[in-house]
Order: structure tokens, then sequence, then C-alpha cells
């Protein structure tokens, strides 16, 4: 990251490969940016959220995503690999979505990424309410049960016709 970037990389959670990623980033002279708070309260996790100014979700192996929703519906901007649900539920306005070729290219995307919302916090922000509509249009229950109610209507009156 440049310089003239403030940053700070806040990771929430726990799993097995923690130890091996706090003893790897003991390692850097970036270690004082770098905070594991291992498995947090789903409670506490909004704190986390409203005090955070984006949202970065460089994972290759979670398929649904469920997380980005919950940062989207936090008004955070998702910078995510364009793949799996990440690729279904971040679109252009409310995050940037990384292509997966190689992994060169991704930190560097990533990186290019940060950079464009840290510069930007006009960007940063519209990202953010974007993100939050969209969860409140398409992934509130409420709504998802509406449109699948929808659905089963149109369903039954193409069989009742």
């Amino acid at each position: 990251m440049p310089e003239n970037i403030d940053w700070d990389l806040i990771v929430a959670g726990e799993g097995r490969l923690l130890k091996y990623w706090q003893k790897k980033v003991d390692k850097t002279k970036i270690k004082d940016r770098i905070h594991f708070l291992g498995k947090i309260p789903f409670q506490k996790m909004k704190d986390l959220y409203n005090n955070a100014d984006i949202f970065v979700f460089p994972s290759l192996r979670e398929a649904s995503g469920s997380v980005i929703l919950e940062a989207m519906a936090h008004s955070l901007p998702v910078i995510a690999l364009e793949l799996n649900g990440a690729k279904y539920i971040v679109e252009k306005n409310c995050g940037i979505l990384v292509p997966v070729k190689n992994k060169t290219q991704m930190i560097n995307d990533f990186r290019d990424a940060i950079i464009k919302l840290c510069e930007k916090p006009e960007l940063r922000y519209e990202m953010g309410e974007n993100a939050r509509k969209r969860v409140e249009e398409y992934f509130l229950w409420e709504k998802r049960g509406k449109m699948m109610n929808d659905i089963y209507k149109k369903i039954l009156n193409k069989e009742i016709n």
C-alpha cells in the first residue's frame, strides 16, 4: 500500500489457519496495522461494521458470502472475488469484484481497489449507500418471501389456465 494511505486491517473470525496467519504477519513490518480479533459474537459485529470504511472479502472457498450481505446492510462498499455468491450479490454500483486469474493479479487488483476507495471517499460513500439499498430491495427475508410467493402464484396460475 502507498504510504499516503492510512489503513488498518481488522480480521474477525477464526479458523484452522488463524495461528498460521498470525505468525506470518508477526514477521512483517506491517504487523501493527493488522489486528486479529478471533471469534466475535454476532451482536458485536455491528460495531465493527459501523467503524469500518470498506469490507474486503478475499475468500476463494465460501460459497454464499452471507457476511457480504451483513456488510452491505451496514452501508459498506465490498471488495470481493468475482466468484461464488459474491459475483451475484455485489453489483458495480456497490462494490468492486476482482477477477480470479492468478495469485499476483488478485493481490494487485485487491490493492488497487482498496486504494481507489481510499482516495475517493465520495465513491466509497456512494457505493456503501447503494449496497445498503440493494440489500433492502432484494435480500431482506420479507422481500425474498414476497418474491417467492409471486413466483408460486405465477406457476399456479399457468397450471390452472
